[in-house]
């Protein structure tokens, strides 16, 4: 049935303002925009969502744009292809993760539609039994009374793990008001968006163990200076996380060959699709090591993507960083339900 059904594709720009800029060390994150991209088949339609960020993503949305037009002019009346196929299907996106993405969720979408099947379980393979995702809380780049005020509501409201926006200083009395707020029984996550020099780095260390962090998020950039910085991370308990050098599978298994980080942080949307970010967690699970998922701060389309995906590869996981619509003002309207089948496999705060 799969091979036999036409599809359509049609796209459409969208921006989804934030209910408040997200702080970072590299700036602040006043909305997203990206484009909905739909195959349309008899059997069943899917859903996809293509949104590069500005200072994250190799690639822009101009060029997303023009790519996916080019293929719904390229792919219409083309047969629905069966899940081996996909890569072969996309092989042509490589160098633009977003656009990749985007075909590639909405594809799965389809398929998943088309076999009657949730997206978990058509990307756990029969491999898993699919599992709640646990999610942290963000706080933003704050001074320390309203981060504390923030991490206090977020706590309240279920979470049980908390990642904080960090910057180049004012980093221990935000962490200090922090635990005092939560206590001693919530993860705390420090994300430094590489904003640190690798002496800085090694000076924080001493100051950052009596926090007890769940791990301390791309405090500075390059495998060497990571890898530095694990080893003397080790001595003060500080587990070290790669985010934005975790940024294609290439670079993902230099990390893990050169053992630089405690646990990777996930960037589908980033990493041009689920297929690839599943590849690199069964890599890393090969490792023993350990993983999150998360996303730039898109829609609900690809977060249930990002989340269906968590769930089917549970060994490994970490709280995942998918509980980014509460920073949305507006999202799609039954986001959720258009991926197909809705969060199924749970989600948890």
């Amino acid at each position: 049935m799969v091979r036999n059904s036409p599809i359509a594709l049609t796209v459409a720009p969208y921006r989804l303002t934030l209910r408040q800029p997200l702080l970072t060390a590299v700036g602040p994150i006043p909305d997203r925009q990206g484009l909905v991209v739909q195959v349309r088949t008899a059997p069943g339609n899917g859903w996809g969502e293509a949104a590069p960020l500005p200072g994250f993503s190799p690639d822009t949305l101009a060029d997303t744009a023009h790519t996916l037009a080019q293929t719904a002019i390229a792919w219409a009346g083309q047969p629905l292809p069966a899940l081996a196929d996909l890569p072969a299907w996309l092989a042509p996106y490589q160098a633009q993760p977003a656009a990749r993405h985007g075909l590639e969720l909405a594809l799965l979408n389809a398929i998943a539609a088309v076999e009657g099947v949730s997206l978990t379980q058509l990307l756990a393979d029969g491999s898993n039994s699919p599992t709640p995702v646990p999610c942290n809380g963000t706080i933003g780049l704050l001074p320390p009374t309203p981060a504390a005020q923030q991490a206090i509501a977020l706590v309240q409201s279920g979470f049980r793990c908390l990642k904080i926006k960090g910057d180049a200083a004012s980093n221990i009395e935000r962490l200090a008001a922090i635990r005092q707020a939560v206590g001693p029984h919530i993860a705390l996550r420090l994300d430094l968006n590489g904003a640190w020099t690798l002496a800085a780095a090694l000076a924080q260390l001493p100051h950052l163990a009596p926090f007890h962090l769940e791990y301390l998020e791309q405090p500075v950039r390059g495998l060497a200076n990571l890898q530095t910085l694990r080893h003397h991370a080790q001595a003060y308990g500080v587990a070290i996380a790669a985010d934005e050098d975790a940024h294609s599978l290439t670079a993902i298994a230099a990390l893990l060959a050169a053992a630089a980080v405690d646990v990777m942080v996930l960037k589908p949307m980033i990493l041009g699709g689920l297929l690839p970010t599943r590849e690199a967690i069964r890599r890393i699970q090969q490792h023993g090591g350990r993983y999150v998922v998360t996303t730039t701060l898109e829609g609900a389309i690809a977060r249930h993507g990002a989340t269906a995906l968590a769930a089917a590869l549970p060994e490994g996981r970490l709280a995942c960083g998918l509980a980014t619509g509460t920073f949305l003002a507006v999202d799609f309207p039954g986001g959720e339900e258009r991926s197909h089948g809705g969060f199924d496999h749970g989600l948890e705060g």
